[in-house]
């Protein structure tokens, strides 16, 4: 396989379901990957974005953005850590201590973007009132307090 540079596909059967794989070789090692059956590689009809354009200038700042956080690929930076604590879980099984499943951690709320912007624009009323500015009308022209009447000096 590694003189001809070719792969091999073959179903195999792991957990009691039949898979589908890719038998080929990397570095002098025969590795299996896992690929798909027809039937179970989702079309993108419906789920696909319908197109858009883009501003170029966002365009431009995304592509930047994405040069920036670039960088080579290390698989070491990236651990299985489920793995990692099932085996913490087996490993003090065998010890005979007793293990609970850990309380469900609370979730955070998800803001709503509605809500935040309508506090926005009610925390935006708020000090456009407090600095003194009159609050316009339906009409669209400022409302007009009579001034105060000046006492008139005596002569």
């Amino acid at each position: 396989m590694e003189k001809t540079e070719l792969a091999a596909i073959g179903k195999y059967v792991m957990r009691e379901r039949q898979h589908l794989g890719c038998l080929r070789v990397r570095d002098g090692t025969i590795t299996l990957e896992r690929l798909y059956f027809h039937d179970e590689v989702r079309p993108v009809k419906g789920i696909a974005p319908r197109r858009s354009s883009v501003p170029k200038a966002e365009l431009e700042l995304a592509t930047t953005l994405i040069e920036r956080i670039s960088g080579a690929w290390d698989p070491k930076r990236y651990e299985d850590t489920y793995r990692e604590a099932l085996l913490k879980i087996v490993r003090a099984k065998r010890k005979g201590k007793t293990i609970s499943a850990p309380e469900p951690e609370e979730q955070e709320r998800v803001p709503d973007l509605l809500e935040a912007l309508q506090a926005s624009v009610q925390a935006a009323q708020g000090r456009r009132r407090r600095s003194g500015r009159a609050k316009r009308p339906a009409g669209g022209k400022p409302s007009r307090k009579p001034a105060g009447r000046k006492r008139q000096a005596k002569r």
